[in-house]
């Protein structure tokens, strides 16, 4: 091969300075789970009729994001008396209730090292 066909100013070896790289802050994270992507479309803006209506509703200013009109509107159904939404603001504001277990009941507590085999 001839040294006059390979171009003058070709670096070889590594290109950057020790401790510097050509990509500084990496590669961006994905989006990769569906709580990952529903946290990023919490954060847009709401669309005008969903806003709106809500804004009236609550006598608030808009714009509104779209976590915002989720939890207006979960008041909304909470007010009406759907127990699922009263259900999941009490549990998120007093806590989920205990569930205390009877040890002098008549039947003892089971733990169970390995499932019980199958009677045919």
């Amino acid at each position: 091969m001839d040294a006059d066909k390979q171009p003058k100013n070709k670096l070889k070896g590594k290109p950057f300075t020790k401790g510097h790289s050509g990509n500084p802050n990496g590669r961006p994270p994905k989006l990769k789970c569906i709580p990952d992507l529903l946290r990023w479309a919490s954060k847009l803006k709401c669309p005008d009729n969903t806003a709106m209506a809500m804004c009236k509703l609550f006598d608030i200013e808009p714009p509104i994001t779209v976590e915002q009109a989720l939890v207006l509107r979960s008041v909304v159904e909470g007010l009406k008396g759907n127990v699922n939404h009263l259900e999941f603001w009490a549990e998120r504001t007093e806590g989920k209730p205990t569930q205390p277990i009877d040890l002098n009941a008549e039947q003892p507590l089971v733990v169970m090292l390995q499932p019980p085999e199958k009677k045919q």
